[in-house]
């Protein structure tokens, strides 16, 4: 290692992956103390994305640290639940809904699959034996990818409904968070799985808008010492999830990362974290929606029409200015 000051390579990885939680949710304050933290002790990416509108789209490209255009596909030697077991971690995952579940439940060591988000707290402390060594677990809030805009466009309608259903997604979060305590160093993140429109664009609602798919991504270590915190504005993606909780725990090989970018879209940000490196992360992102894929950067937002295999139609695509 570079630094011997720096996170243990042990510790307990408590991942929470919430659908609806937008990026203006909430402010830093407020979310980690839902995670049980001192603002000051997490740091926050403020241009993060989620891979998609699709709440179990971005779980996967999370775990995998990857674009998952086949859903059906197994999980890489890369993935999470892949290189942690591999390595001695207890691999958990605690799904609301039972998509993930199906899709890779069996990269998990153990799988609870709950009826309501509110059951999520209760399957995770069952699964959490951190006597038994470190655990991995990954928790998916899909909270039934339930719509706000089914019967209403009208924007003050949306962000009462939305208030509401922010309460419930931070009450979860709250008592997962607690069901995970222990005296063992712990890395902890919370990432929105989507956000959720609230009458930005009354039209074409499931397109990769930017409130449909910028969202939190924090990250903190607890018991322990050595992770850097404070506000990062470079541009981010769900994907850079697996590579960068692999890097933080010393579990990928000098070749391993030097495919961030190249042969898989995440990239770790150990090194932007650790200020080894001031180069930008991503020049640009890619996140799919509806049958829709969107290119992003800091300036501009570029959304086009795909197939049922996500290839570019020939419809061509509509570009923003995001200054305007």
């Amino acid at each position: 290692r570079l630094d011997v000051a720096r996170t243990p390579l042990h510790p307990d990885v408590l991942v929470i992956h919430a659908a609806g939680l937008r990026a203006d949710a909430a402010t830093t304050e407020a979310l980690a103390n839902d995670l049980d933290f001192d603002p000051a002790d997490m740091a926050r990416w403020v241009n993060a994305f989620s891979q998609g509108t699709d709440a179990e789209r971005s779980a996967r490209c999370a775990l995998d640290g990857d674009l998952v255009r086949d859903l059906a596909a197994p999980p890489g030697p890369l993935a999470l639940p892949v290189r942690l077991g591999e390595r001695g971690w207890r691999t958990v995952l605690i799904d609301d809904g039972g998509v993930l579940a199906a899709q890779m439940g069996s990269a998990f060591a153990r799988v609870a699959v709950v009826g309501a988000p509110e059951s999520a707290a209760a399957a995770l402390a069952a699964s959490w034996t951190a006597d038994l060594g470190p655990v991995f677990a990954f928790v998916h809030l899909s909270l039934g990818e339930e719509p706000l805009h089914s019967d209403t466009t009208e924007a003050y309608v949306l962000r009462e409904r939305y208030r509401l259903r922010l309460r419930r997604i931070r009450e979860v979060v709250r008592a997962v968070a607690r069901a995970a305590r222990s005296p063992r160093p712990q890395l902890v993140v919370l990432l929105g799985a989507n956000g959720m429109q609230l009458g930005e664009h009354p039209v074409d609602t499931e397109l990769p808008w930017d409130e449909r798919v910028r969202v939190p991504f924090l990250i903190g270590l607890r018991n322990a010492g050595g992770l850097p915190t404070g506000q990062l504005p470079a541009l981010v993606q769900g994907a850079d999830l697996a590579p960068t909780i692999l890097d933080l725990l010393d579990l990928r090989s000098s070749d391993e990362r030097a495919g961030d970018g190249r042969d898989r879209a995440g990239i770790s940000l150990e090194p932007f974290l650790h200020g080894w490196t001031r180069s930008p992360v991503h020049e640009e992102l890619v996140v799919f929606g509806v049958g829709h894929v969107a290119v992003r950067t800091l300036d501009w937002k570029l959304i086009a029409a795909v197939d049922h295999r996500l290839r570019l139609s020939e419809e061509g695509g509509r570009l923003f200015a995001l200054a305007e």
